[in-house]
């Protein structure tokens, strides 16, 4: 039986119980055989026994309150021949086109899929019936925004007199700020900064679930709170009594353990960019006796090859004339380059040291060896292994658990004659100390940088399952 697979980039989840909820809904689809949600990477990969449509499935991830990462391509129509009837068919009849848009006036045409998609054949079609230019544009969106590092420095600014006063009361200083200071530095932290806080933890409520911005804005929320009344109550008594700092504060940590997070992510993922940048992204291609520059995407078994120094192989295949020196480090380890003649096979993402050879493509695209080992290293990255299945079970009762907890030291303090802001207190702490943020990231991260590094050595692990096992062989 023929199973179809898909992969999707994740956004908007914030903590391992977002991945786990995705999973346990997409499970629980009727046309999903299997799926595997990795917090780590970001990605969902999804097997069906029926084809299913790329707007269906982000869809499905919409539904459940995220985004799916998509691509966007960009044509120029042609002048002579500008068809939107023609158009519109061939992009609403086509499998891979998520969403498209023709503008008239421009006589652009816009579409997006999902970064995996083939859609080669629609550009050709496209090209072939004179109804786009050959060239086209990726529309890429910058996903390596520094929004988050300027958050985190602009909370630590706001926050740090607040944090100096604490600091001071330590040491046997009563020196406050005026409370309208206070707040004022507290305010902008709590609902400009922490406003994805609120976001998540609305997303996760209309899910009927509670994850880790649940806690931080529960937490963050109340302390704020709670100032503002004794502010209200006491005026300026309610010096040395009031706990911006502690929301404030808070939420600034926890804005830099996701900065250290999405760094940790990448970095363990980039071990995968890495084999993708041995593809060149261009070819040099003899046809008809010519030379013209194709794209990789482009290229078909059987194209000649002409690769000078400096320059990487696009597709595996053999040498019909020439020699050079080939470093293929990248591809076997082997760290001395190797002397290639007329009749040998060469890979594709070796480089070409020195000479120039013209070579025969064999296997190009996603059929060429390095095309394969990246796909390789990349399944096994989006993998789950057993013990990150116990790990997300955790993490489904763990938020719930720490409300629970968070109550009870409430009622508990009370019941004993504390008074309600010694009481608050002690349940704030438990809310905002048991952020499950490490427990879903630590075990796929760890796991995402095994398979990288490995691969960075030349060795390719298959599944997530086969590293797990290697301490018991």
């Amino acid at each position: 039986m023929s199973m179809y697979s898909y992969s999707l980039q994740i956004q908007g989840m914030t903590c391992g119980g977002c991945a786990a909820s995705v999973q346990r809904k997409l499970d629980a689809l009727e046309d999903i055989v299997s799926c595997e949600v990795n917090f780590a990477t970001e990605t969902a990969r999804i097997e069906s026994q029926e084809a299913l449509k790329p707007k269906q499935l982000i869809d499905w991830i919409r539904s459940f309150g995220f985004s799916v990462q998509t691509d966007h391509q960009r044509f120029q129509a042609t002048d002579d021949r500008f068809d939107q009837a023609s158009l519109d068919l061939i992009l609403s009849t086509h499998p891979e086109v998520v969403s498209y848009q023709i503008n008239s006036p421009l006589k652009t045409l816009d579409y997006t899929t999902l970064p995996d998609a083939n859609d080669r054949d629609l550009q050709n079609q496209l090209t072939h019936q004179g109804l786009v230019k050959a060239t086209h544009q990726d529309v890429a969106i910058d996903r390596t925004s520094t929004t988050d590092r300027t958050h985190v420095w602009i909370s630590g600014i706001l926050a740090l007199p607040l944090v100096l006063q604490m600091i001071g009361m330590w040491f046997g200083s009563s020196w406050h700020l005026p409370v309208i200071i206070e707040w004022a530095l507290a305010t902008p932290i709590q609902f400009w900064l922490g406003y994805r806080f609120y976001q998540g933890t609305w997303a996760a409520l209309k899910r009927g679930e509670a994850n880790m911005d649940t806690l931080v804005a529960l937490g963050t929320t109340v302390a704020y709170c709670y100032s503002l009344f004794q502010w209200a109550t006491l005026g300026q008594d309610a010096i040395g009594h009031l706990y911006f700092e502690a929301s404030a504060v808070v939420i600034t940590l926890v804005l830099v353990g996701k900065a250290i997070e999405a760094k940790a992510k990448h970095s363990a993922l980039e071990s995968v960019a890495a084999l993708f940048a041995l593809k060149p992204k261009t070819v040099t291609c003899l046809r008809r006796a010519q030379e013209i520059e194709l794209s990789i995407q482009e290229l078909v078994s059987g194209d000649v090859l002409i690769i000078r120094s400096g320059e990487r192989i696009g597709a595996d295949g053999v040498i019909i004339k020439g020699d050079a020196e080939i470093d293929a480090s990248a591809m076997t380890g082997e760290s001395i380059p190797e002397y290639k003649v007329t009749g040998d096979s060469v890979i594709s993402g070796t480089l070409v040291v020195n000479g120039t050879i013209r070579v025969s493509a064999e296997r190009v695209g996603d059929a060429s060896t390095v095309s394969q080992v990246a796909a390789l290293v990349k399944n096994a990255q989006m993998g789950k292994a057993p013990i990150q299945q116990l790990v997300d079970r955790i993490s489904r009762i763990f938020v719930p658990t720490v409300l629970i907890l968070a109550l009870l030291t409430l009622g508990i303090w009370l019941f004993v004659g504390e008074t309600l802001e010694y009481a608050l207190v002690a349940a704030i702490s438990v809310l905002v100390i048991a952020c499950p943020c490490a427990l879903g990231l630590a075990t796929p991260t760890a796991l995402v940088a095994g398979t990288g590094l490995a691969a960075k050595h030349g060795i390719l692990i298959k599944d997530i399952q086969t590293l797990e096992a290697l301490p018991d062989v």
